[in-house]
């Protein structure tokens, strides 16, 4: 059986499914309210949806109101029928008798309502006609007309519904679509590098086309590669539009580092530095901002030998910043090209080895033997022993068992030969490890006459395999961290699951992201066991060592003591503090990553990858800021910067929900700026804007700064006043007084205002009627004002 709150959250989640509470009025639902009016010949037609708190209004005929608190709805009470509920005298029935609506204004007597039933089952609230007369009968076939009405709600709804889905699904394809392109040609120019560095060009022939294909890709005026060796750097272009060709002559000239640029501040760090104001930016040359360079990129492609290279694109006369489709773009590339000048450098590295290979088997680097069935040696040879620190002449007519009494896998491999089986496996021995051939061994007459075997040294090989396992596991680390800004994670989640990432591809330690909480830094997220004790982290520590300053710090044992001793007091090997840019000093946030193993330097990867993973942390926090400012413009009127209606409704619910808590009064001022129009007629638009601008600004400095001013629209504004009773009524309306005087002060003479003041809970404990009666009393004054203009 379906229990009360299952079918509720059921029926909520069916409302929630057709997007339509707290919408603007729809002309196909005024219609229909409309239409029931006249053919029931009521006052007052609704169409309510009920929700878990509030009952809101899609449509209203006949009265003002755009939602009420769900325990003063009506339709509440239909809810649970599939009939019309008819009430044909509210002021009689004991359910309605003591209603605010009955006793109070708009007066109401007669009610019936039909239920909006979606297709699924759900009530979602009714199509309701009011009337302020009773009625003595509601009839069989009235009672059908208006669950027709109610069913002709329903197809609305859902025409509405399947409207909305198919702008979701048209989005959603766009969307894909975009990315999909977007990755393609991110593979496409990945593949062009690929390609081009599988001809093993030398890194001076290889990087201009790299740049020349970044280039065309980005829709650059102008791409160069710059060779940096000691203080000096030159330039090459390998890229340019149509309008970019005159850029070569200030682009490629020779520059030195005390002249400073983007170039040399790229030059330090992996990622590339995006600069979209470029004339604004310190490190912007002259000339080129004269010759109209508006956004520009620098990016460190790898070193060789003593040379940088980096790449510089350069865009003219464009509004448009770098796109992060654009900022992916550069940042693979130029990891693509780092790895590829990696692969380079591991290739010439590996035909070296492969040389040092061929002269190291001249050598024989094998080692061959042979037993009698006692299982000493007869034969060993091969230069393979020198790893071993064993010679020939040591191990002839000794026992393998007795020289290798120590090596466990030696000995269950001889028991394995002796068997009579033979086989190849990897055995270690000594720290290195050999591909190892065992085997019974026959005389001429096919007698068993003892063991045979080979060895080959392959310690080097297995060491490379482990490696480039290791490798991998930290490439798909960083592949994850990529991920992580495409998720709608909160900055706790994203931080949570950055040091989860970035645990699993360093294998061993603990992580702590550290928050600035004034003169310490406390853990805001850990993963691993974490060997310290409850303690914060000095903050003047942290500015000691630089890491609040920007930079990333790599301690070694040594350097632990006497950089910061709370870490060597909890028995650590290492540990790296990286800061988290988050652009506010004050909210400052440090990576913190700790070793327990043994000792070793930080290698470069490692150095890579927490950088990347800090990076990842500054940009999902970036990201909900970035939302965070979205939702506060749009609470926010563009002409005065007061908060609009939306904001007006929010602060309001949260003041009276605060006073109700706290037994406080709170009141709501409304105020009409009378004269907008003939400023608007005589004046123009221009001038009735500075009017409302400067008003507002009038009202924020004669109000208290707890007030909050709303501009409605229009020349209408409301303000919330937290703690106003009627006994400071007056003194509000003064102040209202002296705004005016300002504005007419301000070029505005003509100007008036009009202002009503209502009080919670004095007035009434209603939102609606409050900002009603606030209204009402606003309307009186101005009606009082005009009947003295008259006089």
């Amino acid at each position: 059986m379906e229990t009360t709150a299952v079918r509720e959250q059921g029926r909520l989640a069916a409302l929630e499914r057709y997007a339509v509470l707290d919408t603007l009025p729809e002309a196909a639902f005024d219609r229909l309210t409309a239409l029931a009016a006249r053919l029931f010949g009521v006052p007052i037609s609704l169409i309510s949806l009920v929700g878990s708190q509030h009952t809101f209004f899609k449509a209203c005929f006949g009265l003002d109101m755009r939602q009420t608190d769900r325990s003063l709805s009506f339709c509440t009470h239909a809810l649970h029928s599939l009939d019309v509920l008819v009430v044909p005298d509210l002021a009689a029935d004991a359910r309605f008798a003591r209603h605010p609506f009955v006793t109070g204004a708009p007066g109401l007597r007669f009610y019936a309502g039909a239920p909006l039933v979606t297709p699924d089952g759900h009530t979602l609230g009714t199509l309701c006609i009011l009337d302020e007369r009773p009625r003595a009968s509601f009839s069989a076939q009235e009672r059908a007309a208006l669950k027709d009405f109610a069913a002709l709600v329903i197809d609305e709804l859902e025409l509405r519904l399947g409207r909305l889905e198919a702008d979701r699904a048209a989005q959603l394809r766009e969307t894909q679509a975009r990315s999909l392109q977007d990755a393609l040609n991110l593979s496409r120019l990945l593949q062009g590098i690929g390609d081009l560095t599988d001809l093993d060009l030398p890194t001076g022939e290889l990087l201009p086309h790299v740049v020349e294909l970044t280039g065309a890709a980005l829709d650059v005026d102008w791409g160069g590669l710059v060779v940096i060796r000691g203080d000096s750097a030159t330039s090459r272009s390998a890229w340019h539009s149509p309008a970019g060709a005159d850029l070569a002559r200030q682009a490629t000239r020779e520059m030195r580092r005390e002249e400073g640029g983007l170039m040399w501040q790229a030059a330090g760090c992996d990622t590339p530095l995006f600069v979209s104001d470029y004339a604004r930016d310190p490190g912007s040359h002259a000339d080129l901002v004269a010759a109209g360079v508006r956004s520009a990129v620098s990016v460190c492609l790898g070193q060789e030998g003593e040379a940088t290279y980096m790449m510089t694109l350069l865009r003219l006369h464009q509004e448009r910043p770098w796109t992060a489709r654009d900022r992916q773009l550069v940042d693979a590339v130029s990891r693509a090209v780092r790895q590829s000048l990696s692969q380079s450098a591991q290739r010439a590295a590996l035909r070296e080895s492969q040389e040092k290979l061929r002269l190291a088997l001249e050598a024989a680097p094998v080692v061959l033997w042979t037993t009698d069935l006692s299982g000493t040696f007869t034969l060993v040879e091969g230069r393979g022993l020198a790893a071993l620190g064993a010679i020939p002449a040591g191990l002839v007519g000794r026992s393998v068992r007795e020289a290798f009494a120590g090596d466990a896998a030696v000995l269950t491999n001889l028991d394995r030969a002796f068997a009579g089986e033979s086989f190849t496996t990897h055995v270690e021995v000594r720290g290195q490890v050999f591909e190892a051939h065992y085997g019974p061994l026959q005389d001429a007459g096919g007698r068993p006459a003892g063991l045979v075997g080979t060895g080959y040294d392959v310690t080097a090989a297995v060491q490379a395999q482990r490696e480039a396992v290791r490798a991998r596991e930290q490439a798909e680390a960083l592949l994850e961290l990529s991920h992580l800004l495409d998720g709608q994670a909160d900055a706790r989640e994203l931080a949570q699951t950055a040091l989860a990432a970035v645990n699993r591809a360093l294998g061993e330690g603990a992580l702590v992201l550290w928050q600035r909480a004034g003169d310490v830094l406390r853990p805001l997220a850990t993963h691993g066991d974490l060997p310290l004790p409850t303690w914060d982290l000095p903050t003047r520590q942290v500015e000691a060592a630089g890491v609040l300053g920007g930079r990333a710090v790599f301690l070694t044992p040594t350097e632990l003591p006497a950089t910061l001793p709370a870490c060597a007091e909890a028995g650590l090997r290492g540990a790296a503090l990286l800061p988290v840019a988050l652009g506010l000093p004050e909210q400052a946030w440090v990576l913190g990553v700790y070793r327990t193993g043994p000792c070793e330097e930080w290698s470069p990867f490692e150095r890579s990858l927490l950088a990347a993973a800090a990076r990842t942390l500054a940009a999902g926090v970036e990201r909900q800021r970035h939302l965070h400012s979205l939702e506060t413009a749009a609470r926010t009127d563009i002409l005065t910067g007061l908060g609009n209606r939306r904001a007006f409704e929010i602060d309001l619910t949260a003041e009276l929900s605060r006073a109700r808590r706290q037994g406080a009064a709170v009141a709501v001022l409304s105020v009409d700026l009378d004269g907008l129009k003939r400023v608007n007629d005589t004046l123009g638009h221009a001038r009735g804007d500075t009017l409302l601008r400067e008003f507002a600004r009038a009202l924020r400095q004669c109000l208290r700064e707890e007030d909050r001013v709303h501009r409605l629209g229009g020349d209408e504004y409301a303000v919330v006043l937290p703690g106003v009773g009627p006994a400071e009524a007056a003194i509000i309306l003064e102040r209202v007084r002296g705004a005016v005087d300002r504005t007419r002060a301000a070029g505005f003479e003509g100007v008036d205002a009009s202002a009503g003041v209502a009080c919670f809970p004095a007035d009434t404990q209603d939102t609606a009627d409050l900002v009603r009666l606030s209204d009402l009393r606003m309307y009186a004054d101005k009606a009082e004002k005009r009947a003295l203009q008259a006089s």
